[in-house]
C-alpha cells in the first residue's frame, strides 16, 4: 500500500477561502494529498480585493513549522504570501534545514485588484532567500515583471523574456502564468531543458479568483507524487481551467474557485493518465 503524500502550505489565511492556505488545503484534499499549513499572516479580503493584512510573528511562524516537521514527513512544500522580512528569514532558515524537500514558490506580490501587497525591501529578500531555494517558481504576469525588472509583461514574448531572465538570474525553473489570452490560457516555462509553452482552453465568461493559489498547489501535489515539472505544469493548467463554476452566490464580486477531485491515476512511473467517465 502506498503512503499518502503530505504537502505543506506556507501562506496567509484568506477569510474568503479563495486564496492562500485555505485554497491550498482544498486543492491538496481534492488531489489526494494530505495538507498541513503554516499561517504567515491573516488577510482580510474577498473577490473585490484586499482590505487589511496582519502578519503573524516570526515566533509563531517558526513554531508552526517545527510542530509540523516534528510529526510529519513532508513530500513537497508550497510557499505563498509571506509578508515581513523576519518571516522570510524564518522560513528561509527552515528551508535550508530541510533542503531535500521540493519547494514550489508562488511569489505573491499583488492582490486580486492588481495592487502591490509587499514593500520593495521584502520583495528583495524573497528574491535572495526564496527563489534560489525553490524547485519551481510560478509568478503571474505582473509578478514576473517585478521579479525580472521589466516595465510590463503583457504578451507571450514578454512572458518568455521574463521566464528566461528569472531562470538566468536565480537558476530556478520558472513558469509565468498568463491567464486568458483570447480563448486560451497560455503559460510559459523556462528551465534547464529550455522554453516551453502550455495552452489550455479558457472561458472568459467565468469570473473567478484564486486561480494562482490553486494552480501552484496543484503543481505541488503532483511533484509530491513524483511528477516532473513539465508533467505537473500541464496537469495543473488543465485542472484549473477545467474546474466547474462553483454554485456559490457572491453579491457583487467574482466567486472563488472550488477545487474538485480530478480523475487522475498516479502510476509508479511518475506519469499520469486521465480516467474516462464511467457514466
Amino acid at each position: 500500500m502506498n503512503d499518502t503524500k503530505v504537502c505543506l502550505s506556507i501562506a496567509a489565511s484568506d477569510c474568503s477561502g479563495g486564496n492562500g492556505c485555505l485554497a491550498d488545503m482544498k486543492t491538496f484534499t481534492a488531489l489526494g494529498v494530505f495538507g498541513c499549513a503554516c499561517v504567515t499572516a491573516v488577510v482580510i479580503q474577498n473577490g473585490g480585493g484586499m482590505r487589511d493584512l496582519e502578519p503573524l510573528s516570526s515566533h509563531l511562524v517558526s513554531n508552526q513549522l517545527l510542530a509540523v516537521v516534528d510529526e510529519m514527513e513532508i513530500d513537497a512544500i508550497k510557499i505563498g504570501l509571506c509578508p515581513g522580512i523576519q518571516n522570510v528569514h524564518t522560513v528561509a532558515r527552515f528551508l535550508r534545514e530541510h533542503n531535500q524537500i521540493p519547494v514550489v514558490l508562488d511569489p505573491v506580490a499583488v492582490d486580486i485588484g492588481g495592487l502591490i501587497m509587499l514593500p520593495p525591501e521584502t520583495i528583495d529578500v524573497i528574491c535572495k532567500e526564496f527563489i534560489p531555494r525553490a524547485t519551481l517558481i510560478t509568478p503571474n504576469q505582473r509578478e514576473a515583471a517585478i521579479l525580472s525588472s521589466m516595465e510590463e509583461c503583457l504578451t507571450v514574448e514578454d512572458m518568455e523574456i521574463a521566464a528566461k531572465r528569472i531562470f538566468e538570474n536565480y537558476g530556478t525553473p520558472c513558469v509565468v502564468t498568463g491567464g486568458g489570452m483570447g480563448n486560451k490560457s497560455v503559460h510559459v516555462y523556462c528551465g534547464l531543458d529550455g522554453i516551453a509553452h502550455y495552452e489550455a482552453e479558457y472561458d472568459s465568461s467565468k469570473k473567478h479568483y484564486g486561480a494562482g493559489s490553486v494552480y501552484a498547489a496543484a503543481i505541488t501535489s503532483q511533484i509530491a507524487h513524483g511528477e516532473s515539472h513539465r508533467e505537473a505544469i500541464a496537469f495543473a493548467l488543465h485542472y484549473v481551467n477545467g474546474l466547474p463554476s462553483p454554485e456559490i452566490h457572491c453579491k457583487t464580486h467574482p466567486t472563488p474557485l472550488f477545487p474538485q477531485p480530478s480523475k487522475v491515476d498516479h502510476k509508479s512511473t511518475g506519469a499520469y493518465a486521465v480516467i474516462p467517465d464511467v457514466n
